[in-house]
């Protein structure tokens, strides 16, 4: 999953967001996109659904607003699942 818009992807400081951190859930780029997590490779089963990817990229998208409003990492308001 990416993030299409914003284009580019920032933080809190202004700067771009390019590489994989696992305090800000994403997994670094793909087609000059920052590729958001949503479901460890490991913990993917047959039972994961679009609804279910698309759900928790909603919740990165709310996280990610509540970085840009405080400045503290998506981890702070999402769980690594």
């Amino acid at each position: 999953m990416v993030v299409t818009a914003p284009h580019p992807l920032t933080d809190h400081h202004g700067r771009r967001i390019t590489e994989a951190s696992a305090s800000m859930h994403t997994l670094g780029l793909r087609d000059d996109r920052t590729r958001i997590c949503h479901f460890k490779e490991n913990l993917w089963v047959p039972n994961n659904t679009l609804y279910l990817v698309a759900l928790k990229g909603r919740i990165w998208l709310e996280a990610y607003e509540g970085h840009l409003r405080t400045g503290r990492p998506l981890d702070s308001f999402l769980p690594h699942m």
